[in-house]
């Protein structure tokens, strides 16, 4: 009987030695992994999207001259027969002007009277000359920074009077009516506008 009981605790021992070896080898069960702080879980980091197609340009910073520019029109001309005395144009008056409006194309404005009145004394007699007009100016001025254009119209409405006094000949030579003008000046100090018989100056306000 004693036989029987010792096989019996045998078989017993290597049951319960077979349990525990099975026991240990589960996942989750061990000593170890019972105590075992999770892994951190990382933060994905989102990767920027690129969106391809044709880029919005970039605008430009730079501020156009035209915007609140102002200046004058110096105005030289023929008066009257002043070429068959041989005289050249000269200076009748200044036609101020401004630009209006925050965008492209700036309007453009001014105008005003001129009077002149002078006399020319030559070798060969005098040449006195009087004339007044009311000069009116539009157009706009437009184009990139550093390269804008000033396109004018210029109306000229008055009236001259023109006494020559040559070696014993007097002539005396009124005139009145209109003149029509247009004018194209890249915007620069001292651009001119020539013709047969008159010349206009550009003058740009510092």
């Amino acid at each position: 009987m004693n036989t029987h009981i010792t096989s019996y605790k045998k078989i017993l021992f290597l049951l319960a030695l077979v349990l525990l070896t099975i026991g240990c080898s589960l996942p989750g069960l061990t000593e170890d992994s019972a105590t075992e702080t999770p892994a951190a879980v990382e933060k994905a980091t989102p990767t920027p999207t690129v969106i391809s197609g044709n880029a919005e340009p970039v605008q430009s910073t730079e501020d156009s001259r035209c915007k609140g520019l102002s200046g004058q029109v110096e105005i030289l001309v023929l008066v009257g027969p002043a070429e068959a005395v041989g005289l050249e144009p000269f200076a009748v008056g200044s036609a101020p002007f401004h630009t209006t409006g925050d965008s492209s194309p700036y309007p453009v404005e001014g105008g005003g009277p001129i009077k002149y009145n002078d006399i020319l004394i030559k070798e060969w007699g005098t040449y006195e000359v009087s004339f007044q007009m009311d000069t009116i100016i539009t157009g706009e001025c437009t184009g990139e920074p550093q390269n804008e254009v000033l396109s004018l119209a210029l109306e000229a409405n008055g009236e001259q009077n023109v006494i020559v006094d040559a070696e014993g000949f007097q002539g005396e030579y009124p005139w009145s009516g209109s003149h029509s003008f247009n004018l194209e000046f890249p915007l620069v100090e001292g651009a001119s506008v020539d013709g047969e018989g008159y010349q206009f100056i550009l003058h740009l306000a510092p």
